[in-house]
């Protein structure tokens, strides 16, 4: 098991504790995330374009992004796969538009 703690960022990318480019790949197993903080972007935690993410027992917690994702945003992920996740406290500060701890933007079906 793993907890991850105490990130921020500010950059415009999101992901406090990974940003995944084009071909990134994550996988998580058993893993805690807790107190990430993105001040200019989607993706509290985790933010990334044309990657693939596969999580498994994954828990956030005190996650906090702008615009629309709290905890995770991914635009046209490659691959993603999620299982037996959760999030606790996670928030944004979007009041103008739609808003979610967790957002998956896909131009196609996965």
């Amino acid at each position: 098991d793993l907890e991850v703690i105490n990130g921020f960022t500010s950059d415009s990318l999101g992901g406090a504790l990974a940003y995944l480019a084009t071909g990134a790949s994550i996988n998580m197993t058993n893993v805690v995330v807790r107190n990430m903080a993105s001040t200019k972007a989607e993706g509290g935690a985790i933010a990334g374009s044309l990657s693939s993410v596969s999580m498994s027992n994954v828990s956030f917690m005190n996650c906090s992004g702008v615009y629309g994702s709290a905890a995770i945003y991914l635009a046209n992920p490659s691959a993603a796969y999620f299982e037996d996740m959760s999030f606790v406290n996670c928030t944004t500060s979007n009041t103008t538009t739609s808003a979610s701890v967790f957002h998956i933007h896909s131009d196609s079906v996965l």
